[in-house]
Parts: structure tokens; sequence; C-alpha cells
């Protein structure tokens, strides 16, 4: 409708339920221009809904949790640190070379999501025998993690053969499938038990379908406890659903999740399920990864905390500590800061979370080692993290800031 029907209607009080009380989920306004002065009544009457919205809606409490490394995950990541600064000073002296960010990244998340992932491409790699100039990535960084860990033969220049050393030298006694060897992971799994453990539903979102393969994998041998004590295992498509680019009848699952008191997780891919759908039914989600569009985050909070929401809402922002995903973090901030100031005007004072940040967005081994600061957790304030970290408090390095 153009903006004179609906002033129109606002100030007869003509259809007024529809279109201010409660109102529609969304709103798109055309010609922005002529609800730039915040003077206006048509202004007034757009603004409405939000005040009211903020009045019904539960509270809600965003945390983001920084996770420590596992003992693999931090030898490997010295090792693709190693390999990261050797790849900078390669761009910098051979201009033909380009230092590839993105696949840097993804290298990244396989060492943080889980070693397994790396694990098995380099035994994709041996199996085909690919010389080192035609594997991917992940066999450039098998060659700077092999030279800073074991001492090289000189003369042992056949590709094959090299990758071969460093799988048997390096990988030596790791046993693949240990959920143990992903704090990040075994922290979203503890938080999902005890979120069924305490009546909740919960979301987890992640960017990568592999990974919830891999979440998928150890959830099969899990047994989860609900409120009234009754002791179940996972299985899939009946008391937890998937979301992902491939899944068919999704909103036969959204449904299901909606309505049924057994079904208590969602496992979501980020691209495929952070717009367009309503899953108030969990109050808790989980983001497993730190997206590069900070607006697929807010998005796939929005699934959780919208019209329809009952209870307070939880969310957890999980951040690879001492890690690439903590300066992806702070490049998001700084866009939030700048959408606050140019769009809606305001000033966000996010100095201090900046600072703190970009102290930390340099990967120092030492900081391994090291905790920054732990906002302390009441069972009041939330019930299901402050059990997790009574628990395992070892997992976590920093929680706020």
């Amino acid at each position: 409708m153009g903006y004179e029907m609906f002033r129109q209607f606002y100030e007869h009080n003509e259809s007024y339920d529809a279109l201010i009380d409660p109102g529609p989920d969304l709103v798109v306004c055309d010609e922005g221009h002529r609800i730039k002065n915040e003077n206006k009544k048509i202004y007034q009457a757009l603004k409405r809904s939000e005040r009211i919205l903020n009045k019904i809606l539960p509270e809600k409490k965003e945390r983001i949790i920084f996770v420590h490394k596992s003992l693999i995950q931090r030898e490997l990541y010295k090792a693709f640190d190693h390999f990261m600064k050797k790849d900078m000073e390669s761009a910098k002296e051979n201009t033909k070379s380009n230092k590839n960010y993105l696949k840097e990244l993804k290298l990244c998340h396989k060492i943080l999501d889980h070693p397994d992932f790396l694990y098995e491409d380099m035994e994709k790699n041996v199996s085909q025998n690919k010389p080192l100039d035609e594997v991917t990535l992940s066999s450039n960084f098998a060659e700077s993690n092999h030279k800073s860990f074991a001492e090289h033969d000189e003369d042992q220049n056949d590709d094959k053969n090299y990758i071969e050393y460093f799988m048997k030298y390096q990988w030596t006694g790791y046993a693949k499938e240990m959920l143990v060897n992903s704090y990040k992971m075994l922290l979203s799994l503890a938080l999902i038990d005890e979120t069924v453990r305490n009546g909740d539903k919960i979301l987890l979102f992640c960017q990568h379908t592999r990974t919830i393969d891999k979440i998928e994998s150890f959830l099969k041998t899990r047994r989860f406890t609900t409120k009234d004590d009754n002791v179940s295992f996972w299985k899939k498509d009946r008391n937890y659903f998937r979301i992902d680019g491939k899944t068919s009848n999704r909103e036969y699952f959204i449904d299901k999740f909606q309505t049924d008191p057994n079904v208590f997780l969602f496992l979501i891919s980020t691209q495929a399920g952070s717009v367009g759908i309503n899953l108030t039914a969990a109050n808790r989600a989980i983001l497993f990864d730190v997206s590069l569009n900070p607006c697929d985050d807010a998005q796939a909070v929005c699934r959780v905390y919208r019209l329809g929401q009952e209870k307070p809402t939880f969310i957890y922002r999980l951040v690879g500590y001492n890690s690439m995903e903590i300066g992806i973090l702070k490049r998001n901030l700084n866009k939030q800061i700048l959408f606050q100031k140019v769009i809606e005007k305001e000033n966000m004072d996010a100095n201090n979370a900046i600072q703190i940040l970009d102290n930390l967005s340099h990967y120092q081994e030492e900081n391994d080692n090291h905790n920054g600061h732990i906002e302390k957790i009441s069972r009041d304030d939330d019930k299901v993290l402050a059990e997790v970290m009574k628990k395992n408090l070892e997992w976590f390095a920093m929680v706020n800031f």
C-alpha cells in the first residue's frame, strides 16, 4: 500500500490491529527518503511497531565464548601460522604470487572445527599421488607443518614421498572420530545436552555442511537426558532435524520442530536456514563459527528471537581463541559500528572491545596457555551455561569482553 493510505488508516484507526498491533513480521519501505524526517507522522506510525515488539519479546542474552584449542589443534595451528607467514613472505617477493585469504580461512576452520578434516584431506592427497603443485592449500600446509616439527632430509625431493613422510611423522598415533580433539564440538554438544536437560530446545548454526556431518556422527553415539529424566539416543528425523541446501521437506521439519515436544535440536546450515523460517520453539542457539558477513549471524539469531518467542533467549557465539576467527569478529564489529553511525545515526561505544580484539587478533603461541576475562555466569543468569562452565572450565579461554 502507499504511504498516504497507511497514514490514513493509522490516523482513523482503520485496520489498526493488522497494521500496528501486532503488525506484520516484515515491513519493506520503498522510496525511503519519504520517511527520513523523524518528526513526520508517517515515520512515527512505522516506528511504533518496533517499540511494541521490544515490549513483547522476552529478554535476550548473547555471549561470545572464546574456545581454547585441544592439544592437537594447538600443534596444527602453530604449523598453520608458520605456513601463513611463509606464504606472506613469498607474496611480497613474487609479484605473481597471490595470497589467498579465503583458502587460508578455510584451512583455519578445518583445524578449529575438527582436525579430522585436515587428516582426511591429507589421506586423500596421498592416495591420489598428487604432486605438491597440484594439491590444495592443505598440502602446502603439510610441507610447512612438516618442516616446523621434523628435520627433513634435503635429498628427499619426490613430492609424493614428501607428503607420505609427513603423514607418517606428524599424524603418528592420531585416531579419527575422537570428540576430544575439538573443544568447539565438545562445548557445543555439552550445551546441547544441558539444554535438553533443562527442558529447552536449541538450534546449532554452522557454515560448513561437512562440520554438521561430523557433529551428526558424534550425536549417533551419544545419549541425552530430558527434564523428566528419560534417557534416549539421538536419532535423526525423530528427536533432531537438519536443514542444509539439499533438504527438500524443510517445511515438514520446521512444523514438527515447532509442535513436537520430543524434538529438541535443529542442525542448520547458515547459508540455507538463517533466513525466512520461524523456529521460536527453541530459545537457545549456538553459532558454531564466525561468518565473514555479519548479516548471516544476525539473521540466524532472528530465527529464535522474533515475534512469537515466549521464553528468555540465549545466544552462544563460539570463536576460536588465539586464531583468525578473532580477526573476523573484529571486522564484523567494525561493520556494526559503521552501520550504527551511518544508518541508525547512533554512536556505538565499542572502543574497548575493538582494542581487546585487536590485541588478540594476532596469533601468539604462548596465548594458548593463558585465559582472558571470563565472565562469571550464575545459575540464575543462565543455568545451562553455568553448569557447562562448572564442569568444563578448561574449554573456556574468555567469555564476553
